[in-house]
């Protein structure tokens, strides 16, 4: 049986769920523990995290960067709306 589409993976999420796991790179990423758990190497220190672990992880990331990305928002409207001319006029009397 053949798939219709070729799942496409890239560094950002698309068809397939991907996440960042290390700001570092790493070298010789397997599976262990019968898919439970990723293994990488990084110089001479060999790495396990359980696979529970890292999407506990990456949810927490994508949590954090969404909060981030919505005080930038809140931030720039502030400054939009400090920044524009006031719309009400005074009366003299």
């Amino acid at each position: 049986m053949q798939a219709k589409d070729t799942p496409e993976v890239s560094a950002k999420e698309g068809s397939v769920p991907v996440w960042r796991l290390s700001d570092e790179a790493g070298g010789y990423v397997a599976w262990a523990d019968r898919g439970r758990t990723l293994t990488w190497a990084l110089g001479n220190t060999f790495h396990r995290l359980p696979l529970d672990e890292a999407v506990k992880f990456a949810e927490e990331q994508k949590q954090a960067a969404g909060k981030k990305d919505d005080a930038d928002k809140d931030a720039k409207k502030m400054k939009t709306s400090r920044a524009s001319p006031s719309r009400s006029r005074s009366r003299s009397r």
